[in-house]
């Protein structure tokens, strides 16, 4: 397994969209969400395993605002990723709040809040808002080597 990458400024995210490809052709194969209470202080987790062909791609959130995922069809959901929304949003939670808000979706999108709450009920599509999250090459494929190189 390789070293997780921390997605923090919009160069982690465009350094994501370049050594992934934007996850074009990959597909979620699985998901794993918990919940933790630490003396009331609930910290929340979800990571999601990304494949294709030749690479496996895991993703991990912490601090769930909300997710979604769209339609669990031949084993994997919404099919094949064709365009990869990956952003960092402060202004999701007014002008008082500095809150830096992390967006993923396997669409484009164009994310709603409103008052305290994340509108998911439209989308036709995998979605997740967190404050945290990072990624890592789950084998040693070509590309995670790749990727490394760069570095």
């Amino acid at each position: 397994m390789q070293i997780w990458n921390e997605i923090k400024t919009d160069s982690d995210v465009e350094g994501f969209i370049d050594k992934t490809r934007a996850l074009f052709s990959y597909h979620i194969s699985s998901m794993n969400y918990k919940m933790y209470d630490y003396e009331n202080d609930e910290v929340s987790s979800l990571s999601v395993i990304l494949e294709n062909n030749h690479n496996k791609i895991e993703m991990l959130f912490s601090h769930i605002l909300n997710f979604r995922f769209g339609e669990i069809r031949q084993n994997t959901i919404n099919d094949t990723i064709d365009s990869c929304y990956l952003k960092i949003h402060t202004d999701m939670q007014g002008k008082s709040r500095q809150y830096k808000i992390i967006v993923w979706s396997d669409r484009n999108i164009t994310p709603n809040y409103h008052s305290d709450a994340i509108e998911l009920g439209c989308m036709n599509c995998s979605a997740i808002f967190a404050y945290e999250m990072k990624w890592r090459y789950l084998d040693n494929s070509e590309e995670a080597e790749k990727c490394l190189q760069k570095e």
